[in-house]
């Protein structure tokens, strides 16, 4: 059983491993095969950023310390290519859509229409859990 890998010169003449130097690898394709790999979040969480401003999100300083979503403003959840927009009615939530769709334009990227939606989420009550 061999364990370590074979480290001992290689002869003059042999070819060499099949990877071309830098200068003559595609690196879009590259990337774009990360996809589904662990770097993908990072990816897209650097290609996506500024969109909590382009949706309107807006923060302010609580006295007591920390900071907070100003209260007419939409919250904002993100993970790699996927969102949730918590928004105060239908029509704000219409209106983050259309704002982020034209953010998204420039950088090549569209909704994906079969998996987007608006739908109400439910208050809970207190003492119960929404999920």
């Amino acid at each position: 059983m061999k364990i370590l890998p074979d480290l001992s010169p290689i002869a003059r003449g042999t070819p060499g491993p099949l990877q071309p130097p830098v200068t003559q690898r595609h690196i879009e394709t590259e990337i774009a095969k990360c996809v589904g790999g662990v770097i993908s979040p990072l990816i897209m969480n650097i290609a996506l950023h500024g969109m909590e401003t382009a949706a309107g999100v807006r923060y302010f300083k609580r006295s007591r310390g920390g900071i907070e979503t100003a209260p007419d403003a939409p919250v904002l959840v993100r993970y790699a290519d996927d969102l949730l927009a918590f928004c105060h009615s239908r029509e704000h939530a219409e209106q983050v859509r259309q704002q982020l769709a034209e953010w998204l334009r420039p950088r090549g990227l569209v909704f994906n229409e079969a998996k987007t939606q608006i739908v109400r989420v439910p208050r809970a009550q207190e003492g119960e859990v929404v999920m």
